[in-house]
């Protein structure tokens, strides 16, 4: 007699995600995170400013072309790095204050000055501090970046 294991057994294969579909899932789900995109220069830097914002809003599960988005923003090729990526992470986070969920392509920075510049330039609200965990909102800095000159 044949056991009933035996008989309905599923063959179950190990698939390999994509490091996109790995980002997507994590948006989806909103989680916060940084995912470094390795090779790419300056990808240990300290801190972490959106250069190209992929999404702004409550629910980017239903944002039509988000994974799109990101594919393109994880392909973009370093001009610097043979082989490596343009960006050093994606990451999202949400805005404790408003509740709004933010994915963007990011640069690192060593400096805050170079950081702060950035996300001004870049017209953010924050960035995030990769060695202490913590988002720095631009409105709570003291010195006043902008009367710089280039």
């Amino acid at each position: 007699m044949e056991s009933l294991s035996s008989k309905n057994s599923v063959i179950m294969r190990e698939i390999e995600i994509s490091l996109v579909q790995r980002i997507v899932n994590r948006v989806n789900c909103r989680v916060n995170f940084t995912k470094e995109l390795l090779p790419s220069s300056g990808a240990k830097s300290r801190y972490v400013v959106t250069s190209q914002e992929l999404f702004k809003g409550k629910n980017p599960s239903i944002k039509a072309g988000l994974g799109l988005d990101i594919a393109d923003a994880v392909e973009m090729e370093c001009p610097f790095t043979s082989g490596g990526y343009f960006y050093n992470s994606i990451g999202g986070w949400t805005d404790p204050e408003t509740n709004i969920y933010y994915v963007g392509a990011n640069l690192h920075y060593a400096a805050l000055d170079n950081a702060v510049k950035a996300a001004i330039d870049a017209e953010q609200k924050a960035i995030y501090d990769r060695h202490t965990d913590k988002v720095i909102y631009l409105k709570d800095l003291d010195y006043d970046y902008t009367n710089e000159v280039d």
